[in-house]
């Protein structure tokens, strides 16, 4: 059904009497459900009664489809205006979510698997063919193969990989599969499962290569089975090339078979780090789930994403500029001072009230706590950049408020945004364990020539 028009006959679970033909449209813009007909019974109105022709929006849970072949569609999340009591010639209707092989009951499910770009070269898939050398023969390994597993308290969690496809007389045709899965301990909606267990996983990965890593293929388990899934989100097995983790200019900082940690360990910690992190990620790699964004808007989201970071770890690295005594002393300083000069009493309680509340610590001071935070890449960066900090900030407020000009040119705000985005997720691979993340980064040539055009543009 991949971004195919899907012909069949469709119909309510409670009216299979009533089988209306039409298209199911996928597309990157969501489903559409166009009907050659009414898609519910029509219900006449009474003789003699006249009727206003008036078309509400109704929500149906669930549609039925068959095609031709005898493919069993459901859908669900169904909602336009049909005609109820008139014959229509054409209806149409958006789609939340289309199921392919089979006709679903209940719109909770037992699990979810996802499948996405680079999963396998990330989770470590090996080659599934083996050849002798000096023969033409090749050998085919069909086992599915577990390559990681964790069991959180609400859910299993599994990534696994195997070969699909077909061998004739005359042909043979194999190709890998690798899949992550989450089947929790309950029925869940199916958005509840893409956003409690698919999401966190896209995060780890976006994270950790540093890479869009686009989801492709979703299916939701019913009674037993899996069936492929449809929604807007996902996207096509197709699209932009995403470089490996091998690749030399490959911003990758880790894969799971380089991990200091069991991959059940470092899965267990991703969770709980990422439930506390959940809105910095959010916020800190919107422009890698969309990378058409534009350079200033990854600069605005690369920042705000470590001024919520900081945010979240306020106690680990404090919201104050000075101490309380410090501060106090200075206030009553400057009350002494404008006492002094003989202003009106006005004046003074004023100011006494802006200074007694206003402790919090400067903007750049909390880029400085997260940049040294990072060890040796925080040290590199403000080598090449000594004024890494203020820069960054004072383009943040102009950016985020008007007059962006007054900060970072273009071109420097691009490799700024990067330098940020580095630390960040150098700084959150901290988190979980990863205590050489700084090292690991400064072993990438994408690193090495993100801190030399740093150090151009800050000379």
């Amino acid at each position: 059904m991949d971004f195919n028009d899907v012909e069949a006959s469709w119909w309510l679970p409670d009216t299979e009497h009533h089988r209306t033909s039409g298209t199911l449209a996928y597309s990157a813009s969501g489903l559409t459900l166009t009907v050659y007909g009414n898609l519910q019974p029509v219900i006449p109105p009474e003789p003699g009664v006249w009727t206003a022709v008036v078309h509400d929006l109704e929500n149906i849970p669930i549609v039925y489809g068959e095609t031709r072949t005898g493919q069993k569609i459901s859908l669900l999340g169904v909602s336009g205006f049909p005609l109820r009591s008139l014959p229509a010639t054409q209806e149409s209707y958006r789609v939340e979510l289309a199921l392919e092989g089979g006709h679903v009951e209940e719109t909770t499910f037992a699990g979810i698997k996802a499948g996405f770009h680079q999963l396998d070269d990330w989770a470590g898939a090996d080659s599934i063919y083996t050849k002798t050398p000096g023969q033409n023969t090749v050998m085919v390994h069909p086992d599915t193969v577990e390559l990681a597993s964790a069991p959180l308290p609400e859910a299993q969690l599994r990534i696994k990989y195997g070969i699909e496809g077909h061998a004739r007389n005359q042909e043979v045709s194999y190709s890998r599969w690798c899949a992550y899965s989450a089947e929790p301990a309950a029925p869940m909606e199916w958005r509840e499962l893409l956003e409690q267990y698919v999401q966190p996983l896209n995060d780890l990965l976006v994270v950790a290569m540093g890479s869009p890593i686009p989801l492709n293929d979703v299916a939701l388990k019913v009674k037993g089975f899996w069936c492929p899934a449809y929604f807007r989100t996902r996207e096509t097995k197709g699209g932009a090339k995403i470089r490996r983790p091998s690749d030399y200019d490959s911003p990758a900082l880790l894969t799971l078979p380089k991990s200091p940690d069991a991959a059940e360990q470092l899965l267990t910690s991703w969770f709980k780090i990422r439930a506390e992190l959940r809105e910095t990620l959010s916020v800190l790699l919107g422009p890698l789930y969309a990378p058409f964004t534009y350079e200033e808007h990854k600069f605005a989201s690369f920042f705000q994403g470590l001024e919520a970071y900081h945010s979240v770890r306020r106690t680990r690295y404090g919201t104050t500029d000075v101490t309380k005594a410090e501060h106090k002393e200075r206030v009553a300083s400057v009350l002494a001072t404008l006492s002094q000069a003989n202003h009106e009493e006005g004046i003074i309680q004023w100011a006494q009230n802006i200074l007694q509340t206003r402790n919090d610590k400067p903007l750049w001071r909390k880029v400085d706590d997260i940049v040294r935070s990072t060890e040796t890449v925080g040290e590199d960066i403000l080598g090449a950049a000594p004024n890494f900090c203020s820069d960054v900030s004072r383009t943040r407020t102009g950016v985020s408020h008007g007059g962006a000009q007054k900060g970072l040119t273009i071109v420097s705000r691009y490799w700024h945004a990067e330098a940020l985005l580095w630390i960040m997720r150098v700084r959150i691979l901290l988190d979980i364990g990863i205590t050489d993340a700084p090292e690991r980064a400064r072993q990438r040539e994408a690193y090495q020539f993100m801190l030399t055009k740093l150090r151009e543009e800050s000379e």
